[in-house]
C-alpha cells in the first residue's frame, strides 16, 4: 500500500547534507547524527555572537540647549546609543558648538538571535 503526505505531514525527517565545493573531493564522510531533538533545538536557538561597530560621524543643526547672554545660544552635544539590555556607547562632549564632528568608532559584543536576520 502506497501512502501519500498529505497537509498535517506524515511524521519528521531527519536529512544530512554535505556541501562539496568545486574540486573537493567526496571523502564519503557525513556529519555527525544529532538525533537528541532537545539539542537540535538549544542548537538552532543559539544566538550569533560578534561585535558591531557603530561609527558616530557628525550632527549638524542641533537645538541650542545652553542659552546666556555672554555665550549666546550653544549646546554641549554628545551622541548616546543606548541597546535593549540598557549598555550605552556615548562620544566624547563637543564644547559649546551646534554642529559636532566627532568620528568616533565604538565597539560592542552582541548576541543576535538566529530569528532577527541580518
Amino acid at each position: 500500500m502506497k501512502q501519500e503526505a498529505g497537509p498535517a505531514g506524515i511524521g519528521d525527517f531527519y536529512v544530512q547534507l554535505r556541501f562539496l565545493k568545486d574540486g573537493e573531493a567526496d571523502d564519503g564522510s557525513v556529519p555527525p547524527l544529532l538525533e537528541n531533538l532537545e539539542e537540535i533545538v538549544k542548537k538552532e536557538n543559539e544566538p550569533r555572537k560578534g561585535k558591531l561597530k557603530v561609527h558616530v560621524v557628525h550632527a549638524k543643526d542641533l537645538i541650542a540647549a545652553d542659552s546666556s547672554f555672554i555665550q549666546g545660544n550653544k549646546s554641549d552635544p554628545y551622541c548616546k546609543v543606548i541597546f535593549p539590555d540598557g549598555s550605552t556607547l556615548k562620544t566624547g562632549v563637543t564644547k559649546q558648538n551646534l554642529t559636532a564632528i566627532w568620528k568616533e568608532m565604538m565597539t560592542k559584543d552582541i548576541n543576535i538571535p538566529k530569528s532577527v536576520s541580518i
